[in-house]
């Protein structure tokens, strides 16, 4: 039987159920997915924000939160903005002192100024933990209590984009699924493990020229009595979930076209080669910020090659309970090095308006040193997403901190949408607006995956209400 038969099959079997994302970008379950790739990046052990995208320095209400001088916080375009409300300019911090005639370290100065364009920075985010399960379990799915809550980009793949050959490619981190996709692990050592998958004729599957197992005729048969078992099994099932899930194994392995295609990709289309994330020219490459990278790269190849429709990408190293600044301003330095790397890719292959990237981690850090020159946690976090205009209004900052980096609320007149008088921004009111964002119905999920109270504040976050 051939793919399009399968298709026809299963089209109406348990895809779920998705609105709108717009006229060009139309989620369609039944069709194959014609969303965005959301990639998610998750800064694994909780970052800082106030070394980041929510400033505070030495003077910082009487404190000293970091070591750089207050004075010297830097905005993305000269002006006035006072870094107080929403609207405001975007604020970042200047590197932490040891670091400061480093030439070998991406800064912030250098991500901030080329991408505030299509950048949304959200701050004051209260993740209300500072346990590591909860606190990423509540960044990436919106949900603090519950277990296997999925996260955003499994979340979409497994109800817009799953049938796609791989929907949902993870790197680690808060990966769960909740059972609406099976996650796959394809980081660079998977790479084979794909051409064992595209190639199973091969004797050596990524060499084209090594032959095959068997003749022609005989690969024929076999893979006509796979289908005929397949489709028997499948005739046998009474269970429309199971019957769901031996469809798309049935349509995966009816045309391995796709997964084809992304192996001629990442063959043939060069990656960016280590001395790029050797800034200083001094043979000390930033290896986390190239595993970022590539971890991006293999994304966009699945994503280009109508492989899969979400990425869940990691880079760890931000629990620094100790030398915090000796520790922590590099690993944010690779993540934004890694993330710009990202974006440099996504701009070649043409896909600058097809991207959702979403930056987050467990939580903040605390407002003090501790004892050990480290930083301990805080529930105080921020998140910062890259898109088109068409999916969000960049150059924005919207939320804000006290001088202490507690949350602060969020006016009114700043949410009008809002069934609340004050707001303080949770992971909810991020995940409620990226789920009308990418076009999955929260009232329509399964009950145990919709969003709680929070979703009443129906912050329009992205700018495409106006609400901000």
């Amino acid at each position: 039987m051939k793919r399009r038969d399968f298709l026809k099959l299963t089209g109406s079997m348990g895809a779920g159920v998705v609105g709108g994302l717009m006229p060009t970008l139309k989620l369609q379950a039944s069709d194959g997915y014609a969303g965005p790739l959301v990639l998610t990046i998750e800064c694994n052990g909780g970052w800082d924000p106030t070394s980041l995208c929510d400033p505070k320095g030495s003077n910082s209400g009487g404190r000293t939160i970091n070591k750089f001088a207050t004075q010297a916080v830097w905005p993305t375009v000269a002006g006035s903005g006072t870094n107080t409300g929403v609207g405001d300019e975007i604020f970042y911090a200047p590197p932490a002192p040891i670091h400061a005639a480093r030439t070998d370290l991406f800064t912030n100065q250098m991500f901030f100024t080329n991408h505030a364009s299509r950048l949304l920075v959200i701050n004051g985010v209260d993740n209300r933990t500072t346990s590591h399960s909860n606190g990423r379990r509540n960044a990436w799915s919106g949900e603090l209590v519950r277990n296997a809550y999925p996260n955003i980009g499994a979340l979409v793949a497994g109800t817009a984009g799953r049938r796609r050959d791989i929907p949902f490619i993870s790197n680690g981190g808060y990966d769960e699924t909740g059972g609406l996709v099976a996650p796959t692990r394809l980081n660079n050592n998977g790479i084979r493990a794909l051409f064992e998958i595209a190639y199973p004729e091969r004797i050596t599957p990524d060499n084209a020229g090594s032959g095959t197992y068997f003749s022609t005729a005989t690969q024929t048969m076999i893979s006509q009595a796979r289908v005929a078992r397949l489709q028997e099994l499948f005739n046998n099932q009474r269970l429309t979930r199971l019957q769901t899930a031996l469809g798309e194994l049935i349509s995966a392995r009816a045309d391995p076209g796709h997964l084809r295609a992304m192996t001629m990709d990442l063959s043939n289309r060069p990656e960016m080669p280590a001395s790029t994330f050797d800034l200083a020219n001094n043979n000390n490459v930033r290896t986390r910020a190239r595993n970022l990278y590539r971890q991006g790269r293999i994304a966009l190849s699945a994503y280009e090659t109508g492989v899969s429709a979400a990425a869940h990408l990691t880079i760890g190293g931000f629990d620094t309970h100790s030398n915090h600044d000796q520790n922590h301003y590099p690993r944010m330095m690779d993540m934004l090095m890694g993330v710009d790397a990202i974006i440099q890719e996504i701009n070649a292959r043409g896909l600058q308006d097809r991207v959702v990237i979403m930056v987050t981690s467990d939580f903040g850090r605390t407002n003090r040193y501790n004892g050990g020159d480290g930083k301990d946690h805080w529930r105080v976090t921020s998140a910062l997403f890259w898109a088109a205009s068409s999916f969000i209004q960049g150059n924005r900052c919207i939320g804000t901190t006290d001088l202490d980096h507690k949350a602060e609320f969020i006016l009114p007149a700043q949410a009008p949408r809002s069934s609340a008088s004050n707001i303080i921004v949770k992971p909810a009111h991020i995940h409620n607006a990226m789920r009308k964002l990418l076009g999955v119905d929260n009232d329509t999920l399964r009950p145990q995956f919709r969003l709680g109270a929070e979703v009443n504040d129906d912050l329009d976050l992205f700018g495409r209400g106006a609400a901000f």
